[in-house]
């Protein structure tokens, strides 16, 4: 009787082990101040935080949105004028700037005192992004990564495989391109060529730019990236001679049949009125990992998650954050991909669809390392990548020079 008992208090245990946690903050008052990109977090907010407020009847949350190109002006404003907001959106790479410039809480203590390892659900990669020297300042919140979006239906009738190699995709394009249809269309801008071009250098196992004795050091040229850099250049023949495209334009070019191929982030399904809705999974078109030498990588990006140095309600600020670290939650306010690997047990991120972006996920990372010059050395390796695109110059020599002009931004 004696074991029958143990048995089943063990048993009661290991269900309590899979129940939700739930937050337990009490004597919580004040409002906490928001800022975010994410419509879900707008619209969610308050009933995701229902059993927090009402928990704390005197606490409020007034969140504000704000496009992501004005983000890190609003932040850096309102820490400059001492009305720092309490909880952060924080794009991934503006963590290093925002930290340099005093805006960011270390959350490591806040962690402790909770208990919470994200280690165990969390990427290294993805925490990575939110740290600096060391010391965690960002939660990955509405990560993201990239994936090769490919034309089923194209590819089937031709009876070809998904591409497995940039090879496969040279191959693809040799064949099926033409009256209309092009294997990419380039999105002008060095944003766009970092992350999505970028997606194949990372594959390759290629960086713009590493971490060397505490500094950055360029390492454009080198066999791993000008191999990268000849793969586009092999493929000009078979992309639009026209590369100025934004990717609502690239978006709607793939889904009328013009493209082969495509970089796809999950926020191109999440997108009111994006063409991408009425396609379907299985029968348009497919997902694989970014085809390279090292499997399944990818580039990472999204959003993360801090507190404002200045703060004037960090415990209500941290309380909100940790209520929003529930799985369960963070697949409601999620508009792009969960960073905790359990949300992809839950709904909607245990669909099919969303397998790819975690097989990618295991091996994503940044374009680079994260520093206050991110956006410089995007412009700097832009210019050089299209003065070998455009101006037909020699690789070895730009990538040269590449490297050369990011040193000079440490020295």
């Amino acid at each position: 009787m004696k074991q029958r008992k143990n048995i089943l208090i063990v048993l009661l245990l290991v269900c309590m082990s899979l129940l939700p946690s739930v937050s337990c903050a009490e004597g919580l008052s004040g409002t906490v101040t928001g800022i975010t990109a994410n419509d879900a977090v707008m619209t969610n907010i308050q009933p995701v935080l229902s059993d927090l407020l009402a928990a704390n009847p005197d606490l409020k949350v007034d969140f504000q949105r704000s496009t992501v190109e004005d983000l890190d002006s609003k932040i850096n404003l309102a820490h400059a004028s001492g009305q720092d907001y309490d909880y952060i959106t924080v794009n991934n790479s503006s963590v290093a700037q925002l930290v340099a410039a005093g805006a960011l809480e270390p959350l490591d203590p806040y962690l402790e005192a909770a208990g919470i390892d994200l280690s165990e659900n969390y990427s290294e990669s993805l925490l990575e992004v939110g740290m600096v020297d060391g010391k965690l300042y960002a939660i990955p919140q509405d990560p993201d990564c990239r994936v090769l979006i490919y034309n089923k239906k194209l590819l089937d009738e031709a009876g070809f495989d998904p591409p497995k190699t940039q090879e496969d995709i040279l191959t693809i394009s040799k064949a099926l391109c033409g009256d209309g249809v092009y294997a990419f269309a380039r999105q002008f801008s060095s944003l766009g060529t970092v992350y999505n071009e970028g997606s194949f250098i990372v594959a390759n196992g290629a960086s713009i730019c590493r971490e060397e004795n505490g500094t950055i050091v360029g390492s454009c040229n080198t066999p791993e990236m000008i191999k990268s850099v000849q793969f586009w250049v092999d493929m000009l023949p078979y992309l639009p001679q026209d590369m100025n495209y934004n990717d609502d334009q690239v978006v709607a070019m793939f889904a009328e049949g013009k493209l082969l191929f495509n970089i796809f982030g999950p926020w191109h399904m999440n997108t009111p009125d994006s063409p991408m809705n009425d396609l379907v999974y299985g029968e348009d078109y497919g997902l694989v990992t970014v085809p390279g030498d090292v499997p399944n990588s990818s580039i990472a990006g999204g959003f993360w998650v801090g507190i404002g140095s200045g703060s004037k309600n960090k415990e209500a600020a941290w309380a909100v954050i940790e209520e929003l670290l529930i799985p369960e939650n963070i697949c409601k306010m999620n508009f792009s991909l969960p960073g905790d690997n359990r949300c992809y047990d839950l709904p909607p991120y245990n669909a099919d669809i969303y397998q790819t972006f975690k097989l990618a996920f295991t091996g994503a990372q940044p374009p680079m390392p994260y520093s206050t010059n991110f956006n410089k050395i995007c412009d700097i390796f832009y210019d050089y990548f299209n003065r070998v695109m455009v101006g037909g110059e020699d690789i070895v020599e730009m990538m040269t020079l590449c490297d050369e002009e990011i040193n000079a931004l440490f020295q």
